[in-house]
């Protein structure tokens, strides 16, 4: 059976002229937004949070839809945001076979965008996007498809459109960035512009709905409404306390965390004529109205995956001490160091305490085996085994090094430093890439526009038999300069003209199953190369500001000065010149995750905790290794309560 063409089939659902407009068109303001959101089908980002979302979808002819469909709409100088949230009272039901680029998503459950000028609705822009990720695009032109629909779809992934989709429960979510060069007609801040935001359900009672009401066709551009361009939003009623609470069913309330007592959640919004409570047991996530930053010298990061921000007091055999700013004095126990940081930042995973984090993952599959971490689960023919991203604010220079077993097959690797976003394609519109292929190892940029043709330096050469290889990649927005290292050697290198001026997240992905000894991340140049081989049991590795590594059996840290026990005697540095301090590897505690009721997280801090009670001043708990803790509610940006 031949493929259908996509001109045939889409053409079946463009536009047809001629109908006359139900009723006066609805009209929507699009935002200015300075904070883009993160499309990852996920709709609890903070400008979502601060739109305003569309009415509800009706059937042809204003009829009522028998499940509830919105959306809401955000601009920038570079993209279109739009969400649409779609209740599915029977998700089981959902039809979505379509996963890439494929004419017969028209078959499939589906939101089409439709974008138009609005003295020229007849000519627009056609975005279908479903459930399992499929994603077609077209421009229609006097009722006709342009003749190569494919290459209009080429034109909107190569100026950086990106979409992700979520099903949740009794809902899914669609997300997409739309880039402004690709909507063929000028869009900036006082514009009106025409179209529609429509959903079809096949084989449901109401099959099509829209956002603005239509005869019987979805795509006529007479039956198109108004979207308005403005400048940012107003700030949001003082009612609306800048707090939410995401319930289990996905469900997402603003307005005023009251209190949590006995495991109940008392909450105020304006969406209720009283106040409402919930069992914690019925709340996801509680994002609060933080308006402190925890900002710190150092970062603490346990081997239970804990991470702490704040101010070295002490340090001996048996216990560390800090002051921080969100949890004030905290001791903790020596055995739970996995890592310091002091000046810049140096993160240097080792996972033979079985913990990811802070790395998180964002497609595939993991595990821990022999001091390794294993990445797995991908699926065949190039796609990703596994995406481990790390949040990080990148707005200085930024080395990664990673060590892993290479073994025949080759396995291709993408390292990105300043990405914008860590998206589970690593479909990405700003950043470093490092690619290394079977046969050489090449650094590209993206300015926010298009990737720079690679430039590779030096072929590799496959090793015949498994070996342990080192990486290294650094990027320095200053003046624009990118290298890579293949054990030791240099293989690539670039200047940017225009390259990344900041990003927030590192990201390394591996398109075959590969076995990780650890990764390392340092903000600066150079970063000290620690040893291929790690620490020997029960040594201690400081790194210090001029590339230098101490060996220690002992660290203590008491006078201002951190004290060395090497084997050459006692040594003194002063911390101002110490990068990062790396423990020996202990595993006997479970990761926090396994004994905490949630998780707490502020703008330096992220630490398991069982929360007793929140009152207007104070987040109040227990850390299962920190012990009471009572922290400032000003400091905290979100609590996160794991499904049990």
């Amino acid at each position: 059976m031949s493929k259908p063409r996509l001109n045939g089939i889409l053409l079946a659902a463009a536009c047809l002229l001629g109908a006359t407009a139900l009723a006066a068109p609805r009209e929507y303001q699009v935002f200015q937004t300075d904070h883009p959101p993160f499309i990852d089908g996920d709709v609890r980002d903070d400008i979502w949070r601060a739109t305003p979302w569309s009415g509800d979808f009706t059937g042809p002819q204003g009829a009522a839809a028998d499940v509830q469909t919105q959306f809401a709409m955000a601009w920038d100088e570079r993209f279109l945001y739009v969400a649409v949230r779609c209740k599915e009272p029977r998700p089981q039901a959902i039809h979505a076979e379509i996963t890439g680029h494929d004419p017969r998503i028209v078959n499939d459950d589906h939101i089409e965008i439709l974008l138009a000028s609005s003295d020229k609705p007849a000519a627009f822009l056609q975005i279908f996007l479903n459930p399992a990720g499929g994603r077609v695009g077209q421009w229609i032109e006097e009722g006709r498809s342009e003749n190569a629909p494919g290459d209009r779809w080429l034109r909107l992934q190569q100026a950086g459109f990106d979409s992700a989709v979520r099903v949740h429960g009794a809902e899914w979510v669609i997300e997409a960035a739309i880039p402004l060069p690709s909507i063929a007609f000028p869009l900036k801040e006082g514009i009106t512009y025409a179209g529609n935001i429509c959903r079809v359900r096949p084989g449901a009672p109401v099959k099509d709905m829209a956002w603005n009401p239509v005869h019987r066709d979805l795509r006529k551009s007479a039956d198109f409404g108004l979207f308005k361009l403005c400048g940012p939003a107003p700030k949001a009623p003082p009612v609306l306390g800048g707090d939410a609470v995401c319930l289990r069913n996905d469900d997402l309330i603003n307005g005023n965390l009251l209190s949590l007592a006995d495991g109940k959640i008392r909450f105020s919004s304006p969406t209720f004529a009283e106040d409402v409570s919930f069992g914690a047991d019925e709340v996801q996530r509680l994002d609060l109205a933080w308006t402190e930053v925890d900002a710190a010298p150092s970062r603490f990061f346990l081997n239970n995956g804990d991470q702490i921000s704040g101010k070295i007091v002490s340090l001996s055999a048996e216990t560390l001490e800090i002051e921080s700013p969100s949890l004030g004095r905290v001791s903790i126990p020596r055995g739970l160091l996995s890592n310091i940081s002091l000046s810049g930042f140096w993160l240097d995973s080792r996972f033979e305490t079985g913990v990811l984090k802070p790395w998180e993952l964002l497609a595939g599959s993991c595990n821990f085996s022999n001091g390794l971490l294993h990445l797995s689960g991908g699926t065949p023919g190039g796609q990703y085994q596994a995406i481990l991203s790390l949040p990080l604010h990148q707005d200085k220079p930024v080395t990664l090094i990673a060590d892993y077993d290479s073994a025949p097959p080759f396995t291709p690797l993408h390292i990105q430093l300043f990405a914008d976003r860590a998206h589970p394609q690593m479909e990405i519109q700003n950043g470093i890439m490092l690619h290394i292929i079977p046969s050489a190892m090449f650094v590209v940029y993206n300015d926010g526009q298009a990737w720079s043709p690679p430039r590779p330096r030096q072929r590799l050469t496959q090793a015949a038999a498994k070996e342990r290889v080192r990486i290294k990649v650094t990027y320095d927005p200053s003046d624009g300069y990118a290298g890579a290292w293949y054990n030791g050697k240099q293989v690539a290198e670039i200047t940017t003209p225009q390259g990344p001026r900041t990003g927030e997240y590192v990201i390394f992905g591996a398109t075959r199953p590969l076995d990780l000894h650890r990764l390392s991340v340092y903000c600066g140049l150079p970063a000290p190369e620690h040893p291929m081989a790690g620490p020997k049991p029960g040594e201690i590795l400081s790194y210090l500001t001029n590339g230098d590594i101490v060996r220690a059996g002992q660290v203590e840290f008491a006078d201002g000065s951190f004290v060395y026990t090497t084997e050459f005697g006692p040594m003194k540095v002063s911390p101002d010149r110490v990068v990062a301090i790396t423990f020996p590897a202990k595993a006997e505690k479970p990761p926090a995750a396994e004994t905490a009721a949630a998780f707490v997280e502020t703008s330096g801090s992220r630490f398991a905790l069982d929360v007793e009670a929140i009152t207007d001043e104070f987040v109040i708990g227990k850390s299962p290794d920190l012990g009471e803790l009572k922290l400032s509610r000003r400091v905290v940006k979100s609590i996160s309560f794991p499904a049990s």
